[in-house]
């Protein structure tokens, strides 16, 4: 999650997040590859949906869920399009007015987390009961976490009993994305969680696998539309 002022503006990118985006005074803007420049106060971005931002230097919180968790499929299953999606007003009201209370104050970082996850419950909790990952992918995914290096799609394939080729098309089913592209957006997190520690964009890199600095902001900004040094997190 962030939360503070949004100004400027994010170019073309996707992500392997789902994006919930909060404007807690005024509105925010996005377009995408099919429509020009809409107005929203909160917006919900599907997984890898190309887009672009403009936060005009309002008061915001963007917060990105994993699609595989069990809050990314409720939130999935009730409000996931083709498209970016206004969420409701009367629910985002109710559920969002600790979070912008706090983010206000300036809270602790724990206290936004929990704030956070009160508002991603509280909207996914009108959703149906929502379908789960295939156990043998989020025990790999569990694990990728668990992990400071990258991993072979075979060794992967090993661990929950399958063949390369069957590993490969679950993977990409149940998580919409190859096994090699989601390793790069969990490094991509890495990154930023180290950065946003105060390390330097070339120790950052280094220490999430990539290549060097130039890697991490090429990566950065096809993913996020902003240079890595732009951003911190709680």
């Amino acid at each position: 999650m962030w939360i503070g002022e949004a100004g400027g503006s994010a170019r073309f990118h996707d992500h392997h997040a789902l994006q919930i985006s909060l404007a807690f005074s005024g509105t925010i803007r996005f377009r995408t590859r099919q429509h020009d420049w809409r107005s929203f106060s909160a917006a919900f971005v599907p997984p890898h949906l190309s887009h672009a931002f403009e936060g005009a230097a309002q008061f915001t919180a963007q917060v990105f869920i994993e699609p595989e968790t069990l809050e990314g499929r409720a939130l999935l299953t009730r409000f996931a399009r083709d498209t970016i999606v206004e969420l409701p007003v009367d629910e985002v009201a109710l559920h969002a007015n600790e979070l912008r209370t706090l983010g206000l104050q300036e809270a602790s970082a724990s206290a936004l987390q929990s704030a956070a996850r009160q508002f991603v419950d509280g909207l996914g909790g009108g959703a149906q009961r929502p379908s789960v990952v295939d156990m043998r992918i989020e025990r790999t995914i569990r694990s990728l976490w668990q992990s400071d290096q990258p991993v072979a799609l075979g060794e992967a394939a090993a661990k929950v009993a399958l063949s390369p080729g069957r590993f490969r098309h679950l993977f990409v089913e149940q998580t919409g994305q190859s096994f090699r592209s989601y390793q790069l957006w969990m490094r991509l997190q890495r990154a930023i969680e180290i950065i946003s520690s105060g390390a330097a964009a070339t120790d950052a890199a280094h220490s999430a696998g990539f290549s060097d600095a130039a890697h991490l902001t090429r990566t950065f900004r096809k993913m996020m539309g902003i240079a890595p040094t732009s951003v911190t997190i709680d």
